[in-house]
C-alpha cells in the first residue's frame, strides 16, 4: 500500500511540475476561455490520478490522468460551445434589428427621391 501511495505522489508531482512549465507557453498562444478550459482539464486529471491510483495503483494513476484529462477537456469544450451559441444568437438578433433599420431607411430614401 505504501508503494502505491508513493507512486501516486510521484506521478502527481511529476505531472504538476510538467504542467507548471507548460502553462506559460500555452497561455501565450491561447486567447479565449483558456482559464476555464485549463481548470476543468486539470480537475479531470487530478481526479483521474486519484481514482486510478486507488483502483489500479501507479498504472491506474497514469491511465486515470489521461482519461480524466480528456473528460475534463470535453466538459470544458461543451461549456464553451454553449457560450459561443448564446453569443451567436445575440449577434443574429442584433443583425436582424439592423436589417430592419436598413429597410426602413431605404424606404424613407425612396420616398425623398421620387419626383414631385
Amino acid at each position: 500500500m505504501k508503494k502505491q501511495i508513493i507512486a501516486a505522489l510521484i506521478s502527481v508531482s511529476l505531472f504538476g511540475s510538467s504542467m507548471a512549465f507548460a502553462a506559460p507557453a500555452t497561455q501565450a498562444t491561447q486567447t479565449t476561455n483558456s482559464s476555464s478550459t485549463d481548470e476543468e482539464a486539470l480537475i479531470g486529471v487530478g481526479s483521474g490520478i486519484v481514482l486510478g491510483a486507488v483502483v489500479a495503483g501507479p498504472v491506474g494513476a497514469i491511465i486515470g490522468a489521461f482519461t480524466g484529462g480528456m473528460i475534463g477537456q470535453t466538459v470544458a469544450n461543451d461549456s464553451e460551445i454553449k457560450q459561443q451559441q448564446a453569443a451567436l444568437a445575440e449577434k443574429e438578433s442584433r443583425l436582424m434589428a439592423l436589417k430592419q433599420q436598413n429597410e426602413a431607411l431605404l424606404t424613407v430614401q425612396q420616398e425623398y427621391q421620387e419626383p414631385r
